[in-house]
């Protein structure tokens, strides 16, 4: 899923009629790689090499103090780690929120590098959206702890379990007031 910035989104949609596009595996990732991913970031956190490499919610706490806790193990399956979250800790939901993983698979660099071209070329349209970030979402969730925001790069979104709903609103819906509400 493609996330763009809404200042050129009005001119975007515009390129394609307004029509909804969807793009899917630029860059073919399997579920269980980018979820090894992850797991890596996971890694380099748990050494103090990396900072936090994102956020778990489970029933509708942020758990960033248990952190270490909910993260991934290095041998954990995604099916093994789902398992943890339900069952052992018995969570009726949870939700994982993966920062930028691009830095850590060069696919995911390429994956953004060819989205950003399928949208800027047909769209005659500068590229203002830096290097972008590939981020992940699991877990058994109903709505994201994110709410409605305002994306200022690039975002490709792996949803490897639950559903992402992702809705986009023209340049003047961000007008002062609303810039306000939201932070």
């Amino acid at each position: 899923m493609f996330s763009a910035i809404a200042t050129s989104w009005s001119h975007i949609a515009s390129s394609w009629q307004k029509s909804p596009k969807v793009f899917s595996s630029p860059v073919r990732i399997r579920r269980d790689d980018v979820f090894d991913i992850f797991k890596l970031a996971a890694t380099r956190f748990r050494d103090g090499a990396e900072g936090a490499p994102g956020k778990i919610y489970a029933d509708g706490i942020n758990r960033a103090n248990e952190l270490e806790k909910y993260l991934p193990l290095p041998e954990e399956s995604f099916e093994a780690y789902d398992r943890r979250m339900t069952v052992e800790y018995g969570h009726t939901t949870y939700l994982v929120y993966a920062f930028d993983l691009s830095p850590y698979h060069h696919g995911l660099r390429e994956s953004l590098r060819r989205l950003k071209h399928a949208i800027v070329e047909p769209a005659k349209q500068e590229d203002r959206w830096g290097p972008g970030v590939a981020e992940m979402f699991m877990g058994r969730y109903q709505a994201t702890s994110g709410g409605i925001h305002k994306e200022n790069c690039a975002t490709l979104h792996y949803v490897l379990h639950g559903k992402k709903t992702i809705r986009v609103w023209p340049e003047p819906t961000w007008d002062d007031a609303v810039e306000k509400i939201l932070q």
